[in-house]
């Protein structure tokens, strides 16, 4: 008789994978789902680290919107001395949200 033991990796949706890096792959790629129907309850346990996989979830999701954003020049520094006035007329100028 011969046994076999599998690994299979689940991403948060339930989807299987035969390694990690393509179950990974897939959790970056559908990030974003991750956060529909959230409830306050959720959340707040994302917020206070007793649900670490939705905090990372969140912190992730939050360095690649960073990330967009700078690619596209929304986050870019203030010169010194220039005022917060100024900076938001820019942007709005520039169609941008501030």
């Amino acid at each position: 008789m011969k046994t076999e033991t599998v690994t299979v990796y689940k991403s948060f949706d339930g989807k299987s994978f035969e390694d990690a890096a393509a179950c990974r792959a897939h959790e970056t790629a559908h990030l974003a789902s991750r956060f529909v129907d959230l409830t306050a309850e959720q959340i707040a346990a994302a917020e206070d680290r007793s649900d670490p996989d939705l905090a990372s979830a969140f912190e992730t999701f939050g360095r690649q919107l960073a990330l967009k954003r700078r690619a596209a020049g929304d986050l870019k520094r203030r010169k010194k001395g220039a005022s917060v006035d100024a900076n938001l007329a820019a942007a709005a100028a520039k169609g941008a949200a501030p």
